[in-house]
């Protein structure tokens, strides 16, 4: 998920909620937190808050549209010689890199349209949860621990059964980031995500 930012990153933490966290659950690369924990809350931001997804239907159909444009855009290039030198000058940018530029982005374009086409009919993760296993791979990386720390006891409080270093950091950045979410779902969403590592 932190990869898929396409708006400005936010700093949710201060220098001295990091140095806490790094402190508090052990890890080891202050800048990876720093970078990772920013970049992962603001995707979450961003997604949350867009609009619906569509169907993977009208995806296809924008994926084809974006290789069709771009093709048509690379072959009304094809300008005199003076002009084309005008308007490559003013974008900074050679006509053949252009030119790859859109043929890269059709090409793009109708692999995504092809993979979507491809893919199940199953159930799509919700950004809470994508938002969550990105927080798992960090804790991961960032520790160089499992989240295998997780101990139940039924005799606790409810809001208490379950407890440990993991399910911490999860429970204070999961906090910060305003998404509740109960101990045990996220038990389970840690479990599943074992299975398929």
């Amino acid at each position: 998920m932190k990869d898929l930012i396409i708006g400005d990153v936010e700093e949710l933490f201060s220098k001295k909620d990091l140095d806490n966290i790094a402190k508090d659950y052990g890890f080891t690369d202050r800048s990876l937190l720093q970078d990772s924990l920013n970049k992962l809350c603001s995707a979450f931001k961003m997604y949350s808050t867009a609009q619906p997804s569509s169907t993977r239907k009208d995806i296809r159909k924008a994926y084809k549209a974006i290789s069709d444009y771009s093709e048509k855009l690379a072959k009304a290039l094809d300008i005199s010689l003076h002009e084309s030198a005008v308007l490559h000058s003013r974008l900074r940018m050679t006509r053949q890199d252009l030119k790859e530029l859109l043929s890269n982005l059709s090409a793009q374009s109708n692999q995504r349209a092809e993979a979507i086409k491809g893919e199940g009919q199953g159930r799509k993760m919700s950004v809470d949860n994508e938002f969550i296993l990105g927080l798992i791979d960090l804790y991961r990386e960032g520790t160089g621990r499992k989240l295998d720390d997780i101990v139940y006891d039924e005799t606790a409080e409810k809001e208490n059964q379950y407890r440990g270093d993991s399910l911490s950091f999860l429970r204070h950045i999961l906090l910060k980031a305003g998404v509740r979410k109960a101990d045990a779902a996220l038990v389970q969403l840690i479990k599943r995500n074992k299975k398929h590592k």
